[in-house]
Formats: C-alpha cells, structure tokens, sequence
C-alpha cells in the first residue's frame, strides 16, 4: 500500500466572526552597540583573592602571624545607654475656655436631647399617623414599622451624643 504524505496541520477554522488568536510578533532586538558599549569598563565578577603566603613563612617553623591589635578585638563603638529625660515637673498648661465655651456646650446638649425625645417618640403616636394622611405618596413609607424604627435609631443616637457631652462637661472644671 502507497503511504500518502500526511496533510500539514492548520489551525481549526474560526468560528463565524470570531478571529483566531495569533502570537505577537517578537520584539526586536536593541542594537549590539547599545547592549554592549566598546567604552564601558565592565566590573570584575570577583574580587582578587589575597597573595599567596611566601612559601618561606609556610615552611618556617618559627614563623607567627601578627597578633591582632586592641582595635580589632573591642567592639565598635557604641553610645551609652541613656534613660529618658524626667518628667517636667510643671503640670500640664489646660486650656482656657471662656463662657461662650460653656454657653455652647449646654446649648448643644439640649438640642441634640430634644431632637432625640422627638425622634424617638414620635414615630409611634398618632400624630404621625395624621402626617402620613396628609402626604399620601409617603404612606405606604410612614407606615412601614422598619421605617419607623430607624427613625427611632437615629433618636437614640442623637440622646447618646448628648449624653456623652453631658459627660464631657467636666472639661469645663477647675483642675
């Protein structure tokens, strides 16, 4: 039987509108004179090994190498271990806060505690049932219970925040 010669290999037949995917083309290579200027000195790979001992030293048996000097043996030098400086034993400077400081402060405390009560209370009464029968686009919102209860979570925030004001009024004593 004739042995016919085997087909050569071609990539399979793309897909319709797909392309088939080629290699890049390599890139070419930079100039021989770029990679490897005649004017540059290339460093050694290794550094050179010391000389040899004489082969007189070797052979001579009253022969002994150098003692290694005082600066060799300590160690480098190093600075003492210093402990930090004492406290200054002035107290500390505190701020001076003026009335209006303290105007402020209270004011603040009030608002966020009337602005929490509100926002609290007041999704559960009936006055906001009245409300949400005046904004008919909003009743289906008013009336929702996870609604109301964020309401009411941002109440609570608001009563925690005064009361840690409440708290932070100590800035305002004497120390």
């Amino acid at each position: 039987m004739p042995s016919e010669p085997l087909p050569e290999k071609t990539p399979p037949p793309a897909l319709a509108g797909q392309r088939v995917p080629r290699d890049p083309p390599p890139a070419p290579h930079p100039a021989p004179e770029l990679l490897d200027p005649p004017h540059a000195a290339q460093p050694p790979l290794d550094p050179p090994l010391a000389p040899p001992h004489p082969a007189s030293e070797l052979l001579d048996p009253s022969f002994t190498p150098p003692r290694p000097t005082r600066e060799l043996l300590d160690p480098p030098f190093a600075p003492p271990y210093s402990a930090p400086p004492p406290p200054d034993p002035r107290p500390p400077e505190y701020r001076e806060y003026r009335w209006y400081h303290k105007v402020w402060a209270v004011l603040f405390i009030t608002f966020c505690l009337d602005i929490g009560l509100f926002l609290l209370i007041s999704p559960w009464t009936d006055a906001w049932d009245n409300f949400a029968a005046y904004t008919h686009a909003l009743r289906p919102y008013c009336d929702n219970l996870y609604v109301r209860g964020a309401i009411s979570g941002l109440g609570v925030i608001n009563l925690y925040i005064s009361l840690g004001e409440v708290f932070r009024l100590r800035r305002f004593s004497r120390h």
